[in-house]
């Protein structure tokens, strides 16, 4: 179906839009031919893997959209929405997603959180993820060091917290998102969270 594939390629356009990077992506659209015509979608699901968002490192995001309705602007590539988006998602971290995200914070972040002089002398040697807790091994000086985080969710929040000097910096910020659950599984994060996208 012709419609359903421009909606389908209209919702990739709009994601890539918000993320700086992104690998792969499916959108599946519940909808039939009549539906899509009137401007109704009864349900999508979309699956994308390494994506930045935010300067956040994600391996795999999984969102569910409930439905609702739109209309096609007139060069039929952007979509307006007629009604609220309401988001489930669930994104996917793993170790090398946190290094990479660790590695885009701002020298006074990383002056906080790792509670060092300055960055000039300070590396991450390796990250493990392990009994629900991250550790990082970092460099300082010459000398290893171990040190211990955990991440909390809260609200529209996404910490990483220092074990020891309880300092912690903020990952994720996002008013719009509403953070539910965190897990943990071997050396994978999964975090939860539901959002809205308002109508136009």
């Amino acid at each position: 179906m012709i419609l359903k594939k421009i909606i389908e390629y209209s919702i990739i356009l709009w994601i890539r839009s918000k993320c700086k990077g992104l690998k792969q992506i499916k959108v599946d659209i519940n909808a039939n031919n009549k539906d899509l015509i009137n401007g109704k979608i009864n349900g999508l699901r979309i699956n994308a893997k390494e994506l930045n968002f935010k300067e956040i490192y994600i391996s795999e995001v999984a969102l569910k959209v409930n439905k609702f309705n739109y209309m096609l602007d007139k060069n039929i590539i952007n979509i307006k929405l007629l009604s609220d988006l309401i988001i489930s998602s669930r994104i996917k971290l793993n170790e090398n997603d946190i290094i990479r995200s660790i590695d885009q914070m701002r020298q006074e972040e990383l002056i906080k959180l790792f509670w060092i002089d300055d960055t000039n002398n300070y590396k991450i040697n390796s990250i493990n993820i392990e009994n629900q807790l991250i550790k990082i091994t970092t460099k300082e000086f010459n000398k290893i060091k171990n040190k211990y985080f955990s991440i909390h969710v809260d609200n529209n929040k996404i910490l990483l917290f220092n074990l020891k000097t309880l300092e912690s910096v903020k990952i994720i910020n996002d008013k719009n998102i509403k953070f539910r659950s965190i897990s943990y599984d071997k050396e994978t994060i999964f975090i939860k969270f539901n959002s809205k996208i308002l109508s136009d």
